[in-house]
């Protein structure tokens, strides 16, 4: 079969399942084959019947991860040596070595992370960001669009958001950092030493697992709720422009009265630092 002449950054190869073509530019950086009219993707060449083992064999891979392309600029972000789930639902898939540290920049676009052990950023102008099993060091920045950390460990978690919601669960970090222009803040088995959470116009909500040095929570208009361990030991100090204010701990009040309370609970060897323009504020020991 006479092959057409590609264009300079494009040659053919000699596969399994026969004529591929190869991008030299991209090869560099990961291996990776086009197929043909005359060898589909799935159909097996030669009364071979293991279709997709020619694809991997090809591209010197132990397996291939069928992806279902959904054309919403969806990245989905994994740790090499344990792979997505097949079929993945993405546009692009990027496989990261464990200890690497990769950025993933989208104009518009959701972003999806799980299992990767080393730094992470995923940063978008639009769109919902998913982090599940990562280890190490987090960033996320969106625009605008939710965020959703699940089983984060690092030293630092930081996550903005212009405007969206931000839920996370079992975060592990020497700082934890939440930064929205509007949206609310859940936070649940969250253990930190310090934590700063800053939301223009939301509620927050976060329950400690274990005592920490400094908390910070500033909110224009939203609810208060912090939860964290009996043994709380920290120097207070709470204001809401409009809004009640409640606690579990016993208090050395050195100055309260209208909607401010500033005080000891324990020893004070901690900082908590709460304010909210307008709405009530809870702290809450941990059941």
């Amino acid at each position: 079969m006479i092959l057409p002449r590609p264009s300079n950054d494009f040659e053919w190869v000699d596969a399994q399942g026969g004529a591929a073509l190869v991008c030299r530019p991209l090869e560099r950086l990961a291996r990776h084959i086009v197929t043909t009219r005359s060898w589909s993707l799935g159909s097996p060449s030669g009364g071979s019947g293991d279709a997709w083992g020619e694809i991997a064999k090809a591209v010197d891979a132990k397996r291939v991860l069928r992806v279902h392309q959904i054309h919403g600029a969806e990245v989905l972000v994994h740790r090499a040596t344990r792979p997505a789930a097949a079929p993945a639902d993405a546009d692009i898939i990027v496989s990261v070595p464990e200890g690497k540290s990769v950025n993933v920049y989208l104009g518009v676009g959701d972003i999806t992370a799980s299992n990767v052990k080393g730094n992470l950023r995923l940063d978008t102008s639009s769109g919902r960001v998913d982090a599940s099993g990562t280890k190490g060091d987090l960033t996320i920045d969106t625009g605008s669009g939710d965020v959703k950390v699940t089983g984060a460990s690092g030293s630092t978690v930081s996550i903005d958001t212009g405007s969206g919601e931000v839920n996370g669960t079992d975060i592990k970090a020497t700082s934890l950092d939440v930064d929205t222009g509007s949206g609310d803040v859940e936070l649940s088995d969250v253990m930190s030493e310090d934590v700063t959470i800053d939301t223009g116009s939301g509620s927050v909500n976060l329950a400690l697992k274990a005592a920490l040095d400094r908390l910070k929570v500033d909110t224009g208009s939203g609810s208060v709720t912090i939860t964290v361990p009996g043994t709380l030991s920290a120097q207070v100090a709470i204001e809401t422009g409009s809004g009640d204010i409640t606690t579990d701990f016993p208090i050395q009040v050195r100055k309260t009265g209208g909607d401010e309370l500033i005080g000891t609970i324990g020893s004070g060897t901690g900082r908590i630092d709460i304010d909210t323009g307008s709405g009530d504020v809870r702290l809450l020991k941990r059941p």
